[in-house]
């Protein structure tokens, strides 16, 4: 399921623009967050390297590092997914969705979610005060969607963690701090959690002879340009025809209408004295200036799409093209 939109992701997204001007409507995750990290757990079998499967940990911004709670938290989550796996038929869980564990303490609740093949571990924590103080309603099905759509956009642009982490760990530790340290500093809730929860994409329905018009346009430009394997076809951030695997929709059309169109429109929108201008920085949307320190040799920001009918896990390295 979706969630809400990046703050530095300009532009409304479903019900959003209309939201912010209600005081209370959304508050920010810095506020109810306890932690988030990312896992390793093969990276920390042996005595006294315990601390090596953190491969990130977000905690309060301000907060001073504490390798010890890090340790102690990412160990506690291994110990209750080893645990809860005993118990559970591993063959019963379909093959595209993810292992996970809930677990409500007195402060805290908590959602652990094994990925990639359980091969990494991620978390998250929500503080049960400070939802309180926010009126924020905890439910766990939106914790869950929370974590599992922060992890999704850093695979869509940065592909997936085994691939990163067996070329360069300790890049692959850099690029998460940058990528998740901004983007939980900016990311905004429903106060209402169901909202987040069953937020998707937006489409417009079309006529018969409509559809079958878009669906020759998008095929002659396959044809024509051999280069372009998937397309999205959106009007006024609707969508109205897409190829690409459904579990990558969501993602991809976010960052569409949220970032990478809004900030074309924006240049469009300029007068001619400052166009040129704002050219220059609004044809990198953020989430490519996330990238910058990272691809400096790479003109435009890359996307991991899945195949759509070869295999369903795996990704293949695509580019953006906008007219």
């Amino acid at each position: 399921m979706l969630q809400s939109p990046l703050k530095y992701f300009t532009g409304g997204y479903g019900s959003y623009a209309t939201a912010t001007v209600h005081k209370g409507a959304l508050c920010q995750v810095v506020d109810l967050i306890d932690f988030f990290f990312v896992a390793h757990p093969a990276s920390g079998r042996r005595e006294g390297e315990e601390h090596k499967r953190v491969m990130y940990f977000y905690t309060q911004p301000g907060a001073p590092p504490d390798l010890n709670r890090q340790t102690e938290v990412t160990g506690f989550a291994e110990a209750i997914v080893n645990f809860m796996n005993d118990f559970t038929d591993a063959s019963l869980i379909p093959e595209e969705e993810f292992p996970y564990r809930d677990v409500v303490t007195e402060k805290t609740a908590q959602v652990y979610v094994q990925v990639e093949n359980c091969e990494f571990l991620i978390g998250i924590a929500f503080d049960k005060k400070s939802c309180k103080d926010f009126e924020y309603t905890i439910f766990m099905p939106t914790l869950r969607a929370i974590l599992l759509e922060a992890y999704r956009m850093f695979k869509l642009f940065f592909g997936p963690f085994v691939d990163f982490r067996n070329s360069d760990e300790q890049l692959f530790r850099q690029r998460l701090e940058y990528f998740f340290g901004r983007y939980f500093s900016q990311l905004r809730l429903f106060n209402m959690p169901l909202l987040n929860y069953f937020i998707g994409v937006d489409f417009q329905p079309l006529p018969g002879p409509n559809f079958l018009c878009i669906d020759t346009l998008i095929t002659e430009t396959k044809e024509a340009f051999p280069c372009v394997s998937k397309a999205l076809f959106l009007y006024q951030d609707k969508l109205l025809y897409y190829t690409v695997n459904k579990a990558d929709l969501p993602c991809l059309y976010r960052y569409l209408t949220e970032n990478l169109l809004p900030m074309s429109l924006r240049a469009e929108l300029e007068p001619n004295a400052t166009r040129s201008k704002a050219e220059n920085s609004s044809r990198a949307p953020p989430i490519s200036r996330l990238m910058t320190p990272f691809r400096q040799k790479i003109p435009h920001p890359p996307s991991f799409l899945r195949h759509r009918t070869v295999h369903p896990t795996k990704s293949t390295n695509y580019w953006f093209i906008a007219p």
